[in-house]
């Protein structure tokens, strides 16, 4: 059994063969279905070591890459990543390959973006290696990535969130019913708990506890589960929006977060960074233990940028 469809400018070709399923990219449907012809007439068998990157990129995308947080997102770049890369089989690439390719995608994209094309190609070799037993080795064994970029610096004041709240349309004492309310709701409610947008836009009846005093994220960045405690603010908040909570979605809320800071006159101000002031303000109440567990981070040294006490604050809360 066999099929071609067309993914973009290129044709992608599967076959079903002994119970084994084959697939290759191709420039033209002609080219396909010649692939499809030799392969189910026994002409074209792959042994290992031979595959090329287009002629497993479907089926990792199929079967690993759909399954995860993020799925499209992680498709174009690997897809992307199939285009870039030289065209020959896996067994010829080598570290050296994968290195160029680095240099030149630094010319066109900062250094955490290339870390992430590099963690998809990575993951790729791995499945392809462990998994499917396509390739004998992994040729990125031994190529660095490039550092991250400086943490940002960037945070809200209390007068820019005085200025994006009134530009949101949102009073204390008024009710919420529009979406450019809820928006301001969720920056408040970032600055209380350190929440991501996207967790809050998630949270539901059957997620927020007010008895126990926790929000359940089912399933957050990092792809495990956790519990976000709730102060009385942040209660507070979450009654306002009562009982559907968030209905906006995630790019209405990021464009109207975005045109509220533009009629503030606020520049350089990301949603994100009022998860960071909401660290910065929980880091006066908790330890970093403490903190990493509702931020629901797992490397500490991340967070120790949040601690800005100096000495003599440190001294006097010492007594």
């Amino acid at each position: 059994m066999s099929h071609i469809r067309k993914r973009g400018e290129r044709y992608y070709a599967e076959v079903h063969v002994d119970g084994v399923r084959k697939g290759k990219t191709h420039r033209t449907k002609r080219e396909a279905q010649q692939w499809v012809n030799e392969v189910e007439s026994g002409l074209r068998p792959l042994a290992i070591g031979e595959y090329r990157l287009s002629d497993l990129a479907e089926r990792y995308v199929d079967e690993v890459i759909s399954r995860r947080k993020g799925a499209k997102q992680d498709a174009l770049r690997f897809r992307r990543l199939v285009e870039e890369l030289p065209d020959r089989p896996i067994s010829k690439l080598g570290p050296n390959d994968i290195s160029q390719w680095k240099v030149e995608k630094l010319k066109q994209v900062q250094g955490p973006t290339v870390r992430r094309y590099m963690s998809v190609l990575n993951g790729f070799f791995e499945h392809a290696l462990h998994e499917w037993q396509a390739i004998e080795r992994n040729p990125m064994v031994g190529v660095k990535k490039p550092p991250n970029n400086p943490p940002r610096n960037v945070y809200p004041l209390d007068s820019d969130i005085e200025l994006i709240l009134q530009a949101l349309g949102y009073e204390e004492d008024a009710p919420v019913v529009t979406h450019r309310q809820q928006v301001a709701v969720t920056l408040l409610l970032a600055l209380e708990t350190a929440m991501r947008a996207g967790e809050m836009l998630s949270l539901s009846r059957s997620t927020v506890d007010y008895g126990r005093r926790v929000a359940v994220l089912e399933r957050t960045k990092n792809g495990d589960r956790r519990e976000v405690p709730l102060s009385s603010r942040a209660i507070e908040l979450l009654r306002k929006v009562e009982p559907d909570y968030f209905t906006v979605s995630s790019a209405l809320h990021s464009q109207l977060f975005r045109l509220a800071c533009i009629d503030a006159g606020i520049e350089g101000l990301r949603f994100h960074d009022s998860r960071a002031a909401g660290l910065m303000r929980l880091s006066k109440k908790v330890d970093v233990l403490t903190l990493a567990r509702i931020a629901g981070m797992r490397d500490t040294k991340t967070l120790m940028i949040y601690y800005r006490e100096s000495a003599e604050d440190i001294a006097r809360r010492l007594g």
